[in-house]
C-alpha cells in the first residue's frame, strides 16, 4: 500500500502555527491573571483583564480562521498537476485588483533595487535605487 505524500508547511502558516501558539499562551497567562486579581479583590484589574481576553479570543480565532483557510489552499495545491497550477496562478493574476498588483510590482522592484519615478508630465520611468 502506498502511503500518501505528506505536504510540508508553507512557511507562512508554520508562523501562523506559531502565532496561534503564542496567543494561546497569553491566553493562559490572561486568566491566571484573573483568578489572582478576584483573588485580591481588585476588580478594576479584573476588568482591565477581561478586556485583554477578548482581544486575544478574538485574535485567536481569526488566525484559526486564515490558518484553516491556509491549510485547506496548500492541501488543494498538493493535489494539482503543473498544468492545473499554472491555470490557478493566471487566474489569480486576471482577478487581482490595482491595489494588489501595486503592491506586488513595488516588492518585485523593491527585491531588485529598482523604483519606479513618475515625473512632472506623469511619465513614469525606470530607476536604480541608490545604495544606502
Amino acid at each position: 500500500m502506498a502511503r500518501k505524500k505528506k505536504t510540508p508547511r508553507n512557511p507562512i502558516t508554520e508562523i501562523g502555527h506559531q502565532r496561534v501558539a503564542w496567543l494561546e499562551e497569553q491566553l493562559l497567562e490572561v486568566l491566571l491573571d484573573i483568578e489572582g486579581a478576584r483573588a485580591c479583590e481588585s476588580w478594576t484589574a479584573v476588568a482591565a483583564f477581561r478586556g485583554r481576553q477578548l482581544n486575544i479570543n478574538k485574535e485567536l480565532d481569526a488566525q484559526r480562521r486564515r490558518l484553516a483557510t491556509l491549510d485547506e489552499v496548500q492541501a488543494d495545491a498538493a493535489e494539482l498537476s503543473p498544468e492545473e497550477w499554472t491555470a490557478r496562478v493566471h487566474e489569480d493574476a486576471a482577478a487581482a485588483t490595482e491595489g494588489d498588483l501595486e503592491v506586488y510590482v513595488s516588492e518585485w522592484l523593491s527585491r531588485r533595487k529598482f523604483l519606479l519615478e513618475v515625473d512632472s508630465a506623469g511619465q513614469m520611468r525606470l530607476v536604480r535605487r541608490q545604495a544606502g
